[in-house]
């Protein structure tokens, strides 16, 4: 009697109550599944644009040929974060040698902040201001962050 007891215990799932690995589960319908329109367009995962992800893709093979021929190879190959002081010259290194036109401003600063692993805002407040002023203006073409911050001008 505490036999039976014990197997029936071992066979039943101690989280829904439901039988376990014994084919006497019985399925409840709860509807169709659907995904709220908001969090397809918010989440990057789920947004099909192949060709800004091959254009990301182009970028980063770029940006690692310039590294392997550049004099901080050895340097920053092994070290995990860039100082202050080198970060500009870094950017420039890299963002000298690439294509122009062929990438935004904004691609290649998010770009190689990623790719040498640098704080986006320390970088970005050593940049030169006409660099700066680039990137402010193709933000707020592309996302209109001045006006959710409720200012007229860059500078």
């Amino acid at each position: 009697m505490a036999k039976d007891k014990d197997t029936n215990k071992r066979k039943e799932d101690k989280i829904f109550g439901n039988d376990y690995n014994t084919g006497n589960l019985d399925f409840e319908f709860f509807g169709t599944i659907k995904v709220k329109e908001e969090f397809d367009t918010s989440s990057s995962e789920f947004q099909d644009n192949s060709f800004s992800s091959w254009e990301k893709q182009q970028l980063r093979e770029e940006l690692y040929t310039i590294f392997d021929d550049a004099p901080f190879r050895e340097k920053y190959s092994k070290i995990k974060k860039v100082p202050k002081n080198e970060m500009v010259k870094i950017y420039y290194h890299f963002a000298d040698k690439l294509t122009k036109g062929k990438y935004t401003t904004v691609q290649v600063f998010t770009e190689i902040a990623e790719f040498m692993k640098m704080n986006y805002k320390d970088m970005f407040h050593q940049l030169l201001p006409v660099d700066k002023q680039n990137i402010v203006q193709e933000l707020q073409e592309e996302f209109n962050i001045l006006n959710k911050r409720k200012q007229k001008r860059l500078f």
